[in-house]
């Protein structure tokens, strides 16, 4: 269920709910049951967020600021997989998603995901959820491509260009 203390950003709530009221995010992956999988984002939408600087929680437009989510190792290394969002939607995501509100989170099993779906994270990134994640945000980012060994699939990550304007730790 949608946490009752934590408002909705008004461009999330046009956003499907689940049958268990939890808001369907844009790139959450939906299995072949038409269920949605949380445990795992949608590759192709991922990058269509990347390249088309749509937010991966809401899907509309980002305007002049986008913020990412990563642990430490992101922010140092200025990498991250997930996809942009809007500020607010980050913030409300840093506050409600149960992967990035609980520290014992789990990744789900990389090695052994649905059938027809690939996994893709950093190589730099550990298996292990980040004791401290953070909202990153900036006014631009660069688009890196590339293959993981093993895969036939492009992925994409995001760059930012420029030194943090804000960094919010979590």
């Amino acid at each position: 269920m949608l946490p009752k203390n934590v408002p909705v950003p008004t461009r999330l709530q046009k956003r499907p709910l689940d049958e268990r009221g939890f808001l369907i995010t844009y790139v959450t992956t939906i299995g072949t049951d038409g269920k949605p999988d949380f445990r795992i984002i949608d590759h192709f939408k991922v990058i269509e967020c990347i390249e088309e600087r749509i937010c991966g929680l809401c899907g509309e437009s980002i305007g002049p600021l986008v913020s990412l989510i990563g642990g430490e190792e992101c922010v140092v290394r200025r990498q991250f997989s997930d996809p942009p969002m809007h500020p607010e939607c980050a913030r409300y995501a840093s506050q409600v998603c149960p992967f990035l509100t609980n520290q014992n989170a789990k990744y789900h099993n990389r090695d052994n995901p649905p059938a027809g779906i690939e996994v893709f994270s950093l190589p730099h990134i550990s298996s292990q959820r980040p004791k401290r994640m953070a909202i990153y945000t900036t006014r631009a980012y660069d688009i890196m491509r590339f293959r993981t060994p093993g895969s036939r699939m492009v992925h994409c990550a995001i760059k930012p260009q420029k030194a943090v304007l804000k960094l919010e730790w979590f």
